[in-house]
């Protein structure tokens, strides 16, 4: 959620955010999720990228097994990636990535560190990301 104080609203950018939930859903839900895509990619061509409220996209990869494999999803969001300023990837997905596009030290990422399940893990998870 993006708050703008309507008397700057010509300074604030303009916030698209996407899931991998609907591409996954069905086809219907894959066609207008391609299609919202191309069209911001055309209307950041036409704009300033420096400009204050230029349209900025965000892709939260945010996958569900039950919809589909990762692999699946990630045909899907690749050829979207130029067009994307934020993908947002869990733990999980960077291990999964880097899996599959072959990047040991993103697919080993956890293989090395135990994390626990409370808030005592974010050190060792942090420790894990830094390598």
């Amino acid at each position: 959620c993006v708050l703008v104080d309507e008397s700057k609203e010509d300074e604030a950018p303009h916030i698209f955010h996407l899931t991998g939930i609907t591409p996954l859903i069905g086809v219907k839900s894959y066609k207008a999720w391609w299609r919202a895509l191309r069209v911001a990619r055309e209307v950041k061509k036409q704009q300033d990228p420096s400009a204050k409220n230029r349209l900025f996209v965000t892709l939260d990869m945010n996958h569900r097994p039950a919809l589909g494999t990762f692999e699946d999803l990630w045909v899907l969001i690749e050829p979207h990636l130029t067009t994307t300023d934020l993908l947002v990837l869990s733990i999980g997905d960077i291990v999964k990535l880097g899996s599959l596009l072959d990047v040991p030290e993103a697919a080993n990422l956890l293989t090395e560190t135990k994390i626990e399940q409370s808030a005592q893990g974010i050190s060792a998870l942090n420790k894990a990301v830094e390598k």
